[in-house]
């Protein structure tokens, strides 16, 4: 069963960011000094190609072959990350436009406290993607949240060679929405369950109920 979403959801209790703190930001001023690239990853400033986040930051990563490193990456090193204030936020958002018509899978590294965050997400095709990072997960996994040294946006033995445009890296705290939140037209497959594990990385409860319907839960 293939569909398409209009994901108004009128009745769901949808969230909305309050209040955001940005950590690094790519724009006008260029690239900060304390970001780099590593393992092959090439990247070059540009302006949004959907021209809705202005200059952002392009960066392509590399296919993976013998010999080659295993993890290329993105390295954000002190300077903001250094100066943000970690507690009592909700979740990490990091904002990456996927332009190619595939889902790439990209990791997102979180070093501190002697400990590691590591954690996957798929990234929709020919959009924005949103990606969100419950700050609970990150405590949970690195003892307590002002200690976070690094952060990395890394790709696994890529199969292929990837391009994405990065714009920021923010801290943000929600609450309940007081009128429905219009999200952009959503395009899924559900045949398979292989295909039911893209949303599962996700965040998307979703099983398969019968042969030709699938149920779920957002948030």
């Amino acid at each position: 069963m293939k569909i398409a979403i209009l994901a108004s959801l009128l009745s769901l209790p949808l969230l909305m960011a309050l209040e955001t703190q940005t950590v690094f930001e790519f724009g006008p001023g260029g690239r900060p000094a304390t970001v780099a690239v590593g393992g092959g990853v090439t990247w070059t400033d540009c302006d949004d190609p959907l021209g809705r986040h202005g200059r952002v930051v392009q960066a392509t990563w590399p296919a993976w072959a013998a010999g080659k490193a295993e993890w290329p990456a993105m390295y954000f090193r002190e300077g903001s990350l250094k100066h943000a204030d970690w507690r009592g936020w909700d979740a990490l958002r990091v904002t990456v436009l996927n332009p190619t018509e595939d889902v790439v899978d990209l990791g997102l590294c979180l070093r501190g406290n002697g400990k590691r965050y590591n954690v996957h997400r798929l990234l929709q095709p020919s959009v924005w993607n949103s990606l969100l990072f419950p700050m609970a997960d990150i405590r949970k996994q690195l003892g307590k949240e002002d200690a976070i040294t690094t952060i990395d946006l890394f790709m696994t033995r890529p199969p292929k060679g990837a391009t994405l445009c990065v714009k920021k890296l923010e801290l943000v705290r929600f609450g309940k929405a007081d009128a429905p939140i219009l999200l952009d037209n959503v395009f899924g497959d559900f045949e398979t369950n292989e295909d039911l594990a893209r949303w599962k990385l996700n965040g998307i409860q979703v099983e398969r109920v019968q042969e030709h319907a699938t149920q779920g839960k957002w948030g």
